[in-house]
Order: structure tokens, then C-alpha cells, then sequence
């Protein structure tokens, strides 16, 4: 189970960042760099992007793991709403962290922000589905 949470999170994470990372090319937003960026932690601050990936990697595994532990397990309850909430306080992390980062508030970067995340989301939903 922990090598199921750890591929899990690990793959949820990279997608979401090569998805922001292509979104921002094409759309020229900066939704990527908001999703790595924490150089706002005084100890962190400066460290190359690897590192800086490597972070956030490590913050999915752990939001995955979270997610995914308290996913609703009766088939009477739908998950739907469960994956909502999820996707809500990841569209409104977007705010507080472009802001710490730096990065400019835009509508485009807004919903790359959303749609990865939504992608995130849906990605760990399929393989708690697949998996039971």
C-alpha cells in the first residue's frame, strides 16, 4: 500500500507540473513557477528548480497519501463532492501562493492553475477506483 501511495503521488505530482509547465509556454502564464516557487521560506530561498521540484514532488506524495486515505470508501457516498472540496482549496491555494511567489494574478494562469489541478484530482480518483 505505501509503494501504491508514494508511484501515485509521485506520478499525480510530475503530471501536474509538466502540465503547467507546457500551459505556461503556450499560454504564457506563470502557473508552473507559482507551483514550485518557495522562495518565500526564508531557508529556501534561492535553491536551484530541480530542488524546487523535487519539493513539490514530495508535497504530493503527501497530499496524495491524504487524499487518498480519506477518499469515501461506502458506495453509497458519492465522491464527487469529496473531489470538489479537494479541487476548491487547490484553486484557492492559487491566490495566497501567487502572491507569496510573486507572480502576477491573472485569469489565464488562474484556470492552468484550476485544470491541472482538476487533472491532479481526477488522476488520483481513477487509480483509488482502479485499485479497489
Amino acid at each position: 500500500m505505501v509503494m501504491f501511495y508514494l508511484i501515485n503521488g509521485l506520478a499525480s505530482g510530475m503530471i501536474l507540473a509538466a502540465f503547467l509547465a507546457l500551459c505556461d509556454s503556450l499560454f504564457a502564464t506563470t502557473a508552473f513557477q507559482v507551483l514550485i516557487d518557495v522562495s518565500y521560506v526564508p531557508p529556501l530561498a534561492g535553491l536551484p528548480s530541480i530542488v524546487e521540484l523535487i519539493i513539490h514532488l514530495m508535497i504530493s506524495i503527501v497530499v496524495a497519501v491524504a487524499l487518498l486515505v480519506f477518499y469515501p470508501r461506502k458506495a453509497e457516498r458519492s465522491p464527487i463532492r469529496y473531489l470538489a472540496i479537494w479541487l476548491g482549496v487547490f484553486l484557492l491555494l492559487y491566490v495566497p501562493f501567487s502572491l507569496l511567489s510573486e507572480q502576477p494574478l491573472t485569469i489565464a494562469g488562474f484556470l492552468v492553475w484550476g485544470v491541472g489541478h482538476l487533472l491532479y484530482v481526477v488522476y488520483l480518483a481513477y487509480q483509488k477506483y482502479k485499485h479497489q
